[in-house]
């Protein structure tokens, strides 16, 4: 109901002319085609991010294979087709991007992941720029 409020100030804001072709073309965006799996990943992720929580990961790669990983989840990155986790990779001991479809199960630990110099999200962004 709130997406319909927005939408009905937003055209009520536009041109008379860009109004009348908003309204021509209608865009629809039914809920029950929606997987609630990604946003229930991002909402526990953005809560390990916030709070330096280690995450335990499940996660398939390419060929279907599962790996256990413990990450530290450091951003979320949306590629305009799919989320990403960018995290410190405790198995790998480098930085990895996880992609959020691949992850076959997530577990949020009680631990907290202590701010370390070279295991930061800033630290991520240089060496990504740098790559």
């Amino acid at each position: 109901m709130g997406a319909r409020s927005a939408l009905a100030k937003i055209a009520a804001a536009l041109p008379a002319e860009k109004r009348t072709a908003l309204e021509r073309a209608p865009l629809f965006a039914p809920g029950f085609f929606i997987d609630p799996k990604p946003g229930e990943r991002l909402d526990a992720l953005r809560r390990a991010i916030a709070e330096q929580l280690f995450v335990d990961l499940d996660y398939k790669d390419v060929g279907d294979r599962v790996t256990q990983r413990r990450t530290r989840p450091l951003g979320l990155y949306f590629w305009g087709d799919a989320w990403s986790l960018a995290a410190w990779c405790e198995l790998r001991g480098d930085f990895r991007n996880f992609r959020l479809d691949r992850i076959a199960s997530l577990e949020l630990t009680q631990t907290r992941f202590p701010d370390e110099q070279g295991k930061r999200l800033a630290d991520f962004l240089r060496k990504m720029q740098a790559d």
